[in-house]
């Protein structure tokens, strides 16, 4: 059930190749990716990580996914106001310790410009066509812990060639089998 939250369909755009996929440590977790369709041409990528696991955090994962997407319309022009009320329902409709990172970014597909805010996420990175590697660092707090709450936005051009990552802490945390097999035997 948890997998048709994630997208089902890739919305259109001409010059960026994209995917997402989420491999959950247990059946049911936390992490949430999602593509956007905002009109003309642009296109929102979202990841996000609930604090929580299994259950809890699923659910959790639903209320963020049809916050984004109920509010998802003013994205286009007010970033900054689409998340803040994002982080307002959130606030609203979750326990007092309940909070989200996300990393939200508008692709436009005539300007190559992309405008994103990282709350509170691990930093994404950007791997430029000539090696250069540049961190997308947080640019404002997680989700849903403050009512007062405001985020800054920051943007890059992306040029053919350019690679950018969005993972979650299930990647950092992840366990080869040798690292397994010795935290179960300690």
């Amino acid at each position: 059930m948890q997998a048709r939250l994630f997208p089902q369909e890739l919305p259109p755009i001409g010059t960026l190749e994209y995917g997402g996929a989420c491999i959950q440590a247990r059946q049911v977790g936390g992490d949430y990716y999602d593509f956007l369709s905002l009109g003309r041409d642009r296109l929102g990528l979202v990841l996000g990580d609930i604090a929580g696991k299994g259950i809890a955090g699923a659910l959790l994962m639903a209320n963020l996914q049809a916050n984004l997407r109920s509010q998802c319309a003013m994205a286009l022009d007010q970033p900054q106001r689409f998340l803040r009320s994002v982080n307002q329902l959130f606030y609203e409709n979750t326990a007092d310790s309940a909070y989200a990172t996300l990393f939200f970014a508008e692709y436009d597909d005539q300007t190559k410009r992309l405008r994103y805010a990282n709350c509170g996420h691990l930093p994404a990175f950007l791997l430029r066509r000539d090696g250069a590697l540049e961190r997308l660092d947080s640019t404002c707090p997680v989700l849903g812990l403050f009512q007062a709450w405001d985020c800054s936005i920051d943007e890059r051009l992306l040029c053919p060639g350019d690679t950018l990552a969005l993972y979650t802490d299930g990647v950092t945390e992840a366990f080869n089998m040798r690292e397994r097999n010795s935290e179960t035997s300690a």
